[in-house]
């Protein structure tokens, strides 16, 4: 038996989702992940349910069967973090090549913000 993916891409506007977000400093990080995600993946963003932002696609398909769309770069501004969500297979196009001392494999949450850090404000 298959499953459907809960996240799809929606109709949703991303700007009306960034300007939703509470915490000033998260919604100041989505903005300047949304410019840097669209131009480094040159793919313009989607709203994946009602949280992620994403931008590209691909199929997945597992052993057992189960199969659907996922994007292949998003984030997620949260409460307690800015999550990252990267495409980790083979054909990813590099995403998943080791990063400095890091390997990219699925999920990076943030709890501070590296912008907000860069330009003096308190973490």
């Amino acid at each position: 038996m298959t499953t459907e993916a809960k996240t799809k891409p929606t109709d949703a506007a991303v700007d009306a989702f960034i300007e939703a977000v509470d915490h000033p400093g998260r919604r100041e990080d989505a903005r300047a992940a949304l410019a840097l995600l669209s131009e480094v993946t040159g793919e313009p963003p989607v709203m994946w349910g009602p949280s992620i932002i994403g931008f590209g696609r691909y199929h997945y398909r597992y052993e057992s069967g189960r199969e659907g769309d996922a994007p292949l770069v998003g984030f997620s501004p949260r409460k307690a973090n800015t999550v990252f969500y990267m495409a980790a297979y083979d054909g990813a196009g590099g995403l998943s090549e080791p990063v400095g001392q890091a390997q990219v494999r699925s999920v990076v949450r943030l709890r501070q913000s590296p912008v907000g850090h860069r330009s003096g404000r308190p973490a």
